[in-house]
């Protein structure tokens, strides 16, 4: 079960998961430049928008700030007890032929990729790996250099995509 003031949510009743950190920089004319660092870590049932779900954000400011003890064991949570889980249903409903959406707005089929913004759709034989980057995942076609999806790992089930895609690619 994870509780966070009046709100909780037991394990097996995940049905997404969602964890970033951001830093900004404000340059102030003629003062130092102040660092604002947000960890933010959310799970949830869908609805995305209006379904049950704890929200736990942390902030801290410095431009070396270290990131809360108790957001690193929340993504350690969830990583060891709820991705695997999400995962291997998730994979279980394309391969039944089901279409499923991931990052909020990928949706994925056993013949490839697709998302309305930015508008493609691409088969597994054309897609490469996609990895976590500077706080997004990337998704690159074969032979192209500049990404073709950019998630941010903000959005639900984000970091799920690039161990679905290679599930789903082999």
């Amino acid at each position: 079960m994870i509780t966070y003031g009046r709100k909780s949510i037991a394990l097996d009743q995940v049905e997404w998961v969602s964890y970033s950190s951001t830093q900004v920089a404000q340059k102030r004319f003629m003062f130092p430049t102040f660092y604002d660092n947000t960890w933010d870590f959310r799970v949830g049932r869908y609805p995305y928008h209006g379904g049950p779900k704890v929200a736990v954000s942390f902030s801290k400011g410095g431009r070396r700030a270290e990131q809360p003890q108790e957001w690193t064991f929340l993504v350690n949570l969830a990583r060891q007890y709820l991705e695997p889980r999400l995962l291997n249903e998730l994979v279980t409903q394309v391969r039944r032929g089901e279409t499923v959406t991931v990052g909020g707005s990928v949706k994925v089929s056993s013949e490839g990729i697709a998302c309305a913004k930015p508008r493609s759709s691409l088969p597994w034989a054309a897609i490469n790996p996609a990895f976590p980057h500077n706080g997004m995942i990337w998704t690159h076609q074969t032979g192209v250099e500049k990404p073709v999806l950019t998630v941010p790992l903000s959005h639900p089930n984000a970091a799920l995509i690039p161990d679905l895609f290679a599930a789903l690619r082999s």
